[in-house]
């Protein structure tokens, strides 16, 4: 009974991610809270992590003069999270999954550089500010439009103040050399992108690891967020079968090779599928 009251909880946990990320406009805060509950935190209260953003963004108001712009709200936000609070990039354990979880980030203050930036992004829209996050190759800053242009700072480095020709530095330091950048470098990333980007960095660390119940969690995540991405489905089908959960890996894997019928692994992944419906058939 406990283990199906465990997967029932689950299945709702996900169908709130789900619609958490079909909402306009998706609430990126409470979107990564729902990642942590479905991964690793069953009983996470959501609300109350939303409260503690709030209370953050109630005691910065009060800092807030009305003469001030952009870039001096921006610079106060950066003053109570990174000097009064303490929050600060986490180098020395940097692969912890624990960094990528926004309750951790929250009660720990220390993250790597996208919690910190859904931190600050998340303060800053409870402000007012049109604050978004910038996928840099390797690294993650915020941006924030004001009436001189654009603002680039780096939560990960205590906030600090980038130009545009620091942020291409920066991007470049991570690419190898000759590398083109992209046009659209600095262009805001939609949230789906950057939950994505969240599930990417949950995804390497449990492979790494061979956290294989947790790499479910993060797979199933990302298929809720880009159904129709075939290569999920093989991914899940062939982890289904690691694990023994035989229903799911072949729905999984027969909806892939379906889709994919002249992939270059389809007779590989048609001989797991078979192998897994004969594990199934002895279940019936």
């Amino acid at each position: 009974m406990n283990t199906i009251r465990v997967m029932r909880n689950a299945i709702r946990i996900r169908e709130v991610f789900a619609e958490a990320v079909h909402e306009i406009p998706i609430r990126l805060d409470f979107a990564t809270l729902m990642i942590a509950k479905e991964i690793a935190y069953p009983t996470l209260d959501v609300e109350k992590n939303l409260e503690i953003l709030d209370d953050y963004s109630h005691t910065i108001d009060q800092r807030v003069r009305d003469t001030d712009s952009t870039h001096d709200r921006l610079r106060r936000i950066s003053e109570y999270l990174f000097d009064d609070l303490g929050f600060h990039g986490n180098s020395d354990n940097y692969y912890t999954p624990q960094n990528s979880f926004l309750n951790e980030v929250l009660e720990q203050r220390t993250g790597i550089p996208i919690t910190l930036s859904i931190v600050f992004i998340s303060v800053a829209k409870r402000l007012k500010l049109p604050a978004y996050g910038i996928g840099l190759p390797g690294h993650f800053i915020v941006g924030c439009e004001s009436s001189s242009g654009p603002v680039y700072l780096d939560p990960f480095h205590d906030g600090l103040l980038l130009e545009k020709e620091e942020c291409i530095q920066l991007a470049r330091s991570y690419l190898s050399e000759g590398a083109v950048l992209s046009p659209s470098l600095l262009a805001p990333l939609p949230p789906p992108i950057i939950l994505m980007r969240v599930l990417n960095n949950l995804r390497h660390i449990y492979i790494v690891q061979q956290d294989l119940p947790h790499l479910l969690s993060v797979l199933r995540l990302q298929q809720t967020l880009n159904p129709r991405n075939p290569e999920l489905n093989r991914d899940i089908g062939i982890l289904c079968t690691h694990l023994e959960i035989w229903g799911e890996a072949v729905r999984q894997l027969r909806y892939y090779t379906f889709v994919r019928p002249q992939s270059k692994d389809a007779e590989k992944t048609r001989a797991i599928l078979h192998e897994a419906i004969g594990h199934l058939s002895k279940l019936n």
